[in-house]
């Protein structure tokens, strides 16, 4: 069973569907879908569509968007596949998994990952503790279920795989370092790399 699945639409909106279908898995394919009639179910605030017939009509990677805290929180990438960067500030388990990541980006600003209970249960997230980097991708989302608001921003994951943490650097020579490849090269340091400056 796939819930939720997502699905780039032809006009550039991210949509997150309900196919509640066992077995309909199509990654990076373009589709075909019907719905019936008077679509319009709900779950926690984010519309889901009921699929009657799906055909794939051909295929195509949707690549992310990297986007900021501020952005998933005043709604303005709402319905898009993202990726956001930052740092882990907290972590919130239910059932023994992880649920709830709070993540703090370069700017400072803090945006919520969230990661249903049913999701992906064989895997977990691993070294997603303080401190450590972390690159999620979902949809970019909300729920009204929380009190005092109708409207939660969050990046809502649909596989674990796709939270990516790695353990805070606790050398401040190599945090320096590795820190200057991310903003000089947009990329982690290779190993040799990194030694060869570290060790000057």
């Amino acid at each position: 069973m796939i819930d939720p699945a997502s699905f780039q639409a032809d006009g550039g909106d991210f949509v997150v569907g309900d196919f509640r279908r066992r077995g309909s898995h199509f990654p990076n394919q373009r589709l075909n879908i019907l719905l019936p009639l008077g679509n319009g179910h709900f779950f926690q605030g984010e519309a889901e569509l009921q699929v009657e017939k799906i055909e794939v009509i051909g295929s195509g990677a949707v690549a992310p968007k990297e986007v900021t805290a501020a952005q998933i929180n005043d709604g303005s990438v709402m319905g898009e596949l993202v990726t956001l960067k930052g740092t882990v500030e907290k972590v919130e388990e239910a059932n023994g998994l992880i649920q709830t990541i709070m993540v703090k980006d370069e700017a400072g600003n803090l945006a919520r990952v969230f990661i249903d209970g049913y999701i992906t249960t064989d895997k977990e997230v691993e070294n997603c503790v303080e401190g450590a980097s972390i690159s999620a991708t979902g949809n970019a989302s909300y729920d009204n279920t929380w009190p005092d608001t109708d409207f939660f921003p969050r990046v809502r994951i649909s596989n674990r795989a796709n939270v990516v943490c790695e353990e805070a650097v606790t050398d401040p020579v190599v945090a320096f370092v590795t820190r200057l490849y991310e903003l000089c090269l947009n990329r982690k340091p290779d190993e040799g790399g990194l030694n060869n400056w570290v060790n000057q």
